[in-house]
């Protein structure tokens, strides 16, 4: 027996030193830094939001903070009708241009979209102060005063443009600065009012409250859109005329539109269904269970920035094997990022949902199954992302449009079976990991594709330089493999 005994050892230390060296292989490592940068920076997000709510809630009291979030969920609502799809289609553009400096004229493509999407705010703000009210109460919904629906509309526009400026950051490998830009700046100036306030013997009220932060994202907006402009500029240079303008200036990118609108409905959906099965006290505990599970969104918005664009790719052409190899890199990420609050949703669930109130531990097994259910969405990676990077946004949104639709028929069919929120939870984390499935899978056939086709680059083997590692030079497209 000493021979085996002996013999293992070696075993496994070749074993371990051939797992290292895979991991080295994998290009992982020298993205490490980066990805812990764009989590943190959207983290802090986060972190600030919920001083917001502590300063306005205590401050102000809960009938202030009450007409805040009414206010941010229309202004949010604005934003993504004001978008018209333009920042996703300039994040595509500014990883051409990233990939390409000098041939293709960004700077003109953010002009262009920053008019389009200016103009398309002033003229909804200005309906929405001149019909708004009449509308809302049309349709039975209660409007909000002339007051907010002002701050709402403006806090859209301004949420609107600071997005064009900070998804093109995103796509000239400034992920962690266009993150700061969306999630964060404002929030610091909004703060900073709160807090200044009563040392100048103010006391914000609701009105107070919903402008400053309205005029907060004003300010974010026009800094972040003047860091873009000299951002596009540098990479700009050099591009002539429409040479290398591949797609055309349009008003309206309909497909990234309606994938935006799809991502908005699915972070809302269980709420439009749950009053119909259960209680405002019921719907307030899955809030809390929504919200943690929901983490695993805030991980992959701050992945896909940081990977987007290294998927870049053109809607005519067959996908790089770069960028599929870009998108196995973002996977392991995901799985990664995602498993230290896998592990605690999985095995702690009552004592997290404990520290919210002795109420909310009755959700834990619906913890325990969406934290289950998500980790599929993690497996899918920021699939989203990938698919509307390499022109494939039409088939993006027909993925969020199906989960859609697995949900709400579903949801229909359980009317009046007593079924309540727990069924609804289930059933919304099993839409969920349809829609991220439909979109791994999209991606796998479009690997299988390139490699039947055995011209992964639709261009013959030109050069490009691979930006998954950073500046690491040039590489052949077709040194990495497909998925």
């Amino acid at each position: 027996m000493s021979g085996p005994r002996r013999a293992w050892p070696a075993a496994l230390a070749r074993g371990l030193s051939g797992l290292s060296g895979r991991w080295r292989e994998s290009g992982i490592p020298s993205l490490v830094s980066g990805v812990l940068r764009v989590t943190a920076t959207r983290g802090l997000g986060s972190v600030l939001q919920f001083a917001v709510a502590i300063v306005v809630g205590g401050g102000a009291g809960p009938a202030v903070l009450g007409v805040y979030y009414l206010y941010l969920a229309w202004s949010s609502i604005l934003a993504k009708a004001f978008g018209l799809g333009h920042s996703t289609a300039l994040m595509r553009e500014g990883g051409r241009a990233s990939a390409a400096p000098g041939r293709v004229p960004l700077e003109r493509r953010v002009r262009h979209s920053t008019l389009v999407v200016a103009t398309a705010g002033v003229v909804g703000t200005t309906a929405i102060l001149l019909a708004g009210e009449p509308a809302l109460s049309a349709l039975g919904i209660e409007a909000p005063g002339a007051a907010t629906l002002l701050a709402a509309g403006l806090g859209g526009l301004a949420t609107a443009l600071s997005k064009l400026g900070s998804d093109t950051l995103k796509g000239l490998h400034r992920a962690h600065l266009g993150l700061f830009y969306e999630f964060d700046l404002a929030l610091v100036l909004f703060l900073g009012f709160l807090l200044a306030a009563p040392l100048f013997g103010l006391e914000p009220g609701a009105r107070e409250v919903v402008f400053a932060h309205a005029g907060s994202m004003l300010v974010t907006g026009a800094l972040c859109l003047a860091k873009t402009r000299r951002e596009a500029a540098a990479v700009s240079a050099g591009a002539r005329g429409d040479a290398e303008d591949r797609e055309p200036r349009r008003l309206v990118h309909g497909a990234y539109w309606g994938v935006s609108a799809a991502n908005h409905l699915f972070a809302v959906a269980p709420y439009v269904v749950l009053p119909f099965f259960a209680s405002a006290a019921e719907i307030g505990v899955f809030g809390v269970v929504h919200r943690l599970v929901a983490i695993a969104g805030t991980l992959q918005v701050a992945l896909g920035s940081f990977f987007a664009p290294r998927f870049v790719g053109h809607g005519d052409h067959a996908v790089a094997r770069s960028a599929f190899r870009a998108f196995g890199q973002s996977q392991v990420c995901s799985i990664l990022m995602y498993l230290p609050f896998f592990a605690l949703y999985v095995f702690l669930p009552e004592p997290v949902l404990r520290l919210f109130g002795e109420e909310f531990p009755v959700l834990a097994p619906l913890l325990v199954l969406l934290a289950v259910l998500r980790f599929g969405n993690a497996v899918a990676g920021p699939a989203e992302y990938f698919l509307n990077m390499t022109g494939r946004g039409r088939l993006e949104l027909a993925s969020g449009a199906l989960g859609l639709a697995v949900f709400f028929v579903a949801s229909l069919a359980l009317r009046g079976t007593g079924a309540g929120v727990y069924r609804i939870g289930v059933l919304y984390g099993i839409a969920f990991l349809v829609r991220g499935l439909l979109s791994l899978g999209i991606i796998y056939a479009l690997g299988l594709r390139a490699r039947e086709a055995g011209n992964p680059t639709g261009n013959g083997e030109r050069t490009e330089v691979d930006r998954s590692g950073g500046e690491d030079g040039e590489r052949r497209a077709g040194d990495a493999p497909a998925p």
